[in-house]
């Protein structure tokens, strides 16, 4: 089965929303969610998200392909996925750049919730 964005864009939305319910039923347990499972989902959006601007920059004729893009991607994701929303989005792809980062953390967000609503 060959990954499409919409597949890629499908199960980063799956896997933020499972792991903010899982780390606010165990906030509300009392417990914190392990430095080894958040560094894991770190890592796995990271390479969700290159394998998604990676798929989406094919049939873009205002993107310039090198040879390992890939590689680049994952590299310097951090000051590469606002520059590359931008330029291929304009204003909306700054709206999807802040929802990426907004389902990166929607699990402290969630325990944000939590807190002022138990607390």
């Amino acid at each position: 089965m060959e990954l499409n964005k919409k597949i890629i864009v499908s199960i980063i939305l799956g896997f933020s929303v499972l792991l903010s319910f899982y780390e606010g039923f165990l906030y509300l347990n009392g417990y914190l969610l392990s430095e080894k499972l958040s560094n894991i989902w770190g890592l796995f959006f990271t390479y969700l998200l290159a394998g998604w601007i990676y798929l989406d920059s094919k049939n873009r004729d205002d993107i310039e392909i090198p040879f390992d893009y890939g590689y680049l991607i994952l590299i310097f994701w951090i000051p590469y996925v606002p520059y590359y929303f931008i330029k291929t989005r304009r204003t909306i792809g700054l709206l999807y750049f802040l929802g990426l980062i907004w389902l990166l953390n929607l699990g402290y967000f969630v325990k944000l919730i939590i807190y002022y609503l138990v607390y």
